[in-house]
């Protein structure tokens, strides 16, 4: 039985508003088209809208909130990975503010609140995975029921963690929020041990959620904080670090620890080499294709690496006024709830300009590559001092 979709598509018509294409296409139409209900227009799924519900907005949109949200105070205990929350919040809305005590192991808290004078609307804990079960789980010999063993010990460490954690949750009922666990992104003792087996490190530590989730559903006021699914949806190998640490560190990637890595045979690279901290150019280079070809050059090494999104944050000064067109020209999207920042899909490639010659020096060595073919015409607007 065909239908009339299908009999419009054989006699070799279109049917363009059925059809449903991934988002993030490189077509510059809407992406898909929603049946109009009473009265309502068509809703466009495109890049723009994309970029509004990226980041934070992905997985909190704000599409429908009515009212602002009130200053908040909070408190953050456990171990370094939360400590960087206040500022991180500070930045994102001045009316959060934090601060953070460090609990890394089984020390007490103070009898009291410390800090402020004035009460927290919530704290949040973090529960360091070292602090439970360090580097144990290496030692032990490939036995199941060892690992059986060694999961009853570490679960009875959790809960007595967790329960000197919540101190104030207990005497207050202060609202709390429980990260749990990062769940590594393979098991670095092989991938061809069984996967939902407690020698598997990674169904190890998926024991050790929902024991904590268990646990926290005993206490009044305070809630489960699946991270390891909010890392899943940005994508583990950007967030997580048990690629470089062992899993035991089970936080994320930044370069807080990047200077004990430089003795390695062969260092690990900064994790900010993906970020470009100022350009600078001559104002008597603009306009001759410079900027749009490093642009392309960008975005070739991004695609190169699997990056899929490319931001950009343009700060408007009376001095820059000649680029302030370089992003929307250049196929950006600005991005609603921060209008300086700006979202272009890597799916559309950028083209490096014929006359323009890519230089790219490593400052390692005095070796250099070139992107174009070395030729006179190439050199035409080659950018100097």
């Amino acid at each position: 039985m065909s239908t009339s979709r299908d009999t419009a598509k054989g006699q070799g018509e279109r049917a363009s508003t059925e059809d449903v294409r991934p988002l993030g296409h490189p077509s510059d139409q809407p992406l898909l088209q929603s049946p109009p209900a009473a009265g309502l227009p068509l809703v466009d799924v495109g890049p723009e809208l994309f970029a509004q519900h990226n980041g934070a907005l992905y997985r909190t949109p704000i599409d429908l909130q009515v009212t602002p949200m009130p200053p908040a105070r909070f408190l953050v205990v456990g171990g370094c990975l939360a400590q960087v929350f206040p500022e991180i919040a500070s930045q994102l809305d001045p009316q959060f503010r934090g601060d953070s005590l460090l609990l890394n192991n089984f020390d007490p808290l103070p009898e009291s609140l410390p800090f402020s004078s004035e009460p927290y609307d919530f704290q949040i804990v973090h529960i360091p995975l070292r602090a439970i079960i360090g580097n144990a789980y290496f030692r032990l010999p490939d036995d199941g029921s060892q690992h059986e063993e060694l999961l009853r010990q570490t679960q009875g460490r959790l809960a007595r963690y967790l329960s000197n954690a919540l101190k104030w949750n207990i005497e207050r009922r202060l609202l709390t929020f429980v990260l749990g666990f990062f769940v590594p992104q393979q098991n670095p003792l092989g991938r061809f041990q069984p996967r939902y087996d407690l020698r598997n490190v990674m169904h190890f530590i998926e024991r050790l959620n929902m024991f904590l989730a268990a646990e926290i559903a005993c206490y009044a006021n305070a809630y489960w904080v699946d991270v390891d699914q909010l890392s899943a949806g940005i994508g583990k190998k950007f967030c997580q670090d048990d690629m470089v640490w062992s899993f035991t560190h089970g936080t994320t990637l930044s370069d807080g620890d990047h200077d004990h890595n430089l003795g390695r045979i062969e260092p690990t690279v900064s994790m900010q080499n993906n970020y470009i901290e100022h350009l600078v150019m001559s104002c008597r280079a603009l306009g001759l294709g410079i900027e749009e070809t490093f642009l392309a050059h960008l975005t070739q090494r991004l695609t190169a690496s699997g990056e899929s999104v490319l931001l950009g944050r343009l700060l408007t000064t009376d001095a820059n006024m000649a680029c302030r067109h370089l992003f929307s020209r250049n196929g950006f999207v600005q991005v609603s709830s921060d209008p300086t920042l700006w979202s272009r899909s890597l799916a559309t490639p950028l083209i490096v300009s014929s006359h323009v010659k890519v230089t790219v020096t490593d400052p390692s060595d005095d070796r250099s590559r070139s992107t174009a073919p070395d030729s006179s015409d190439n050199a035409l607007a080659e950018g100097r001092g």
